[in-house]
């Protein structure tokens, strides 16, 4: 999956929901993010999308695994005002900045844009 999320950005300039959103992902001269900005850009995405995941799980779910997961239901539960406030404060960075950037794309370099707009420089 990852693989082929990278690919889609270097190659195409967006996942197929961007593509269909007619948005695409370019880096900060215009062009589609390389490969080594793509990965960071994938890789902290994917971080955040696993901190929604340990969030949204409970102590019922965790406790209803294996012991060895079980172990950790009472750890999840102070993790998850902490992991809470960390993609409250992405969501927030989104609003805040100047090209309105999450922390992904600050990260990697990256910008999202209209591809009227992408159109109109070419």
């Amino acid at each position: 999956m990852a693989a082929f999320n990278i690919f889609m950005v270097v190659k195409y300039g967006g996942t197929p929901g961007r593509l269909l959103l007619k948005t695409r992902i370019v880096n900060g001269s215009g062009t589609y993010p390389t490969v080594k900005q793509s990965v960071i850009r994938y890789s902290l995405y994917l971080i955040n999308s696993l901190l929604a995941v340990v969030i949204t799980s409970n102590e019922k779910m965790i406790s209803s695994l294996s012991g060895y997961f079980s172990d950790w239901a009472n750890l999840n539960n102070g993790l998850n005002e902490i992991l809470g406030l960390i993609i409250i404060v992405d969501c927030l960075i989104i609003v805040v900045t100047r090209y309105n950037r999450a922390l992904h794309d600050m990260m990697a370099g990256t910008y999202v844009v209209n591809k009227a707009a992408l159109d109109e420089l070419k």
